[in-house]
């Protein structure tokens, strides 16, 4: 007998699971539909994301090495450290310039992060702005 009540809970719990892994797709497809989706690539580690594209041509030589390096070293480990940040905040790194700033907004676009430009009265960030179309145009994501 208590073989059989094992059985039935067990059947029980198995039919519980499929209606809970339903109810969590349902509202992961609210979520996104809503725009609330996590980003799956927020743990992507930066030397991936910077592995995952090359140039086709008018890029500096260096430029995507020098770009992954100075923000390697301030402790963006992962795409998601990113999420939040300004375009101050990214200029405000040590050995950020103009075209790594714009490099790295491109690739975070590309991984779905965005970076906000709240107050485009520096001469830096209008740059900064100048320059992401043009490397948007000549970076070419692998993955």
């Amino acid at each position: 007998m208590a073989r059989q009540e094992l059985i039935a809970e067990n059947d029980a719990l198995k039919k519980e699971n499929q209606l809970l892994r339903i109810k969590i797709q349902i509202l992961e497809a609210k979520l996104e539909a809503a725009g609330l989706s996590e980003n799956k690539y927020e743990d992507l580690s930066l030397t991936k994301a910077f592995e995952a594209f090359s140039f086709k041509g008018r890029i500096p030589y260096g430029m995507k090495t020098r770009s992954f390096n100075c923000f390697h070293r301030a402790g963006y480990a992962t795409i998601g450290g990113f999420k939040g940040k300004t375009i101050d905040d990214l200029l405000n790194v040590r050995n950020a310039g103009i075209d790594s700033c714009a490099l790295i907004v491109v690739v975070l676009e590309h991984y779905g992060i965005s970076v906000a430009f709240p107050d485009i009265r520096g001469q830096a960030a209008r740059k900064v702005l100048e320059r992401i179309p043009l490397l948007r145009e000549d970076c070419v994501f692998l993955k």
